[in-house]
């Protein structure tokens, strides 16, 4: 479980990483491609949370992810 919630928690830092390298960007492509990437980040800690059951330690990682949507 504990390598689920690992896994999430870096998609998620990834997207958030991604996002903020778009911020900087002022070629529009370039800064579409960095935002698609952050979506993909994000897809892949929807499907690591998809694995995890809400357990006592799950319920934060979930509201922070909800909250992003």
């Amino acid at each position: 479980m504990a390598s689920v919630l690992n896994d999430t928690w870096e998609w998620l830092y990834r997207a958030e990483e991604a996002r903020k390298a778009a911020e900087q960007l002022t070629d529009p492509d370039a800064k579409q491609c960095m935002l698609q990437l952050g979506r993909h980040y994000d897809g892949l800690a929807r499907a690591a949370i998809a694995q995890a059951r809400p357990h006592e330690g799950n319920f934060a990682l979930v509201a922070h992810w909800g909250s992003l949507n």
